[in-house]
């Protein structure tokens, strides 16, 4: 679609979209200006080192209305709370969560919870689900994260532009407490779950605060994986 003065137009859901050529600056560039470029510049260099599973997880996210998924990762990452990155290209990090209705035996061979969430592969760095950071309860977008409209951002000069938040929609799972851990051979960077018959989804979420602005919004620390239960069929 030729428009002058813009590169091109696409649909995003039921909008359309419009890039336009850089502008010439009509003001000197303040050090605010040249350290927002610099972070920008940065951020797209480091969304050109992913790959694999990762980058699959984040080309999947569901986005607001007039956001694409490049949005999403570039606030991420110059907000500074993406988590390390390390490790997820080189192995494709993926998760399995395995099911059994007899329960997991623990170290004295009683049953205690019935699901385990399972990295692979095991062992070196991987995004780990804890007591503090729990996974969340459900396997799709719509039943753990929700975009929420907060309104327009009107700045002066500048014409409005919708401000969305992410927040958890679903409860976290509840992990098995205690120091009896169910009893598996083939490693130890499980996570323990009492109850998650839909699922689980392994993600994370912050607040973050802006330095020039006082109105904090959730940003991403990693995408989130999906994972259904698998039968547990090794005994």
């Amino acid at each position: 679609m030729r428009i002058p003065g813009v590169v091109d137009v696409y649909q995003v859901g039921d909008e359309w979209v419009a890039r336009s050529w850089p502008k010439v600056q009509n003001q000197p560039n303040s050090a605010a200006q040249l350290l927002w470029r610099k972070k920008f510049k940065d951020a797209h260099a480091v969304i050109k080192t992913w790959s694999g599973t990762y980058l699959d997880a984040w080309r999947a996210i569901k986005r607001p209305p007039g956001k694409m998924w490049i949005d999403i990762a570039m606030t991420s990452i110059m907000s500074g709370f993406l988590w390390s990155t390390e490790g997820w290209d080189a192995y494709n990090r993926s998760y399995t969560l395995y099911y059994n209705p007899a329960g997991f035996p623990d170290i004295y061979g009683e049953p205690t919870c019935k699901y385990i969430l399972m990295p692979y592969p095991l062992g070196g760095f991987f995004v780990s689900p804890s007591p503090a950071r729990p996974p969340r309860l459900g396997s799709n977008w719509d039943s753990v994260l929700k975009w929420n409209d907060l309104g327009f951002i009107c700045s002066a000069g500048k014409r409005p532009k919708k401000r969305w938040s992410l927040s958890y929609e679903s409860q976290p799972a509840a992990i098995w407490p205690g120091p009896r851990f169910p009893f598996i051979t083939f490693g130890s960077n499980w996570t323990n779950i009492v109850d998650a018959p839909d699922g689980v989804t392994v993600t994370l979420i912050d607040r973050f605060t802006p330095i020039e602005d006082d109105k904090s919004f959730n940003v991403m620390r990693y995408p989130p994986f999906y994972v259904k239960p698998t039968l547990w069929t090794h005994w």
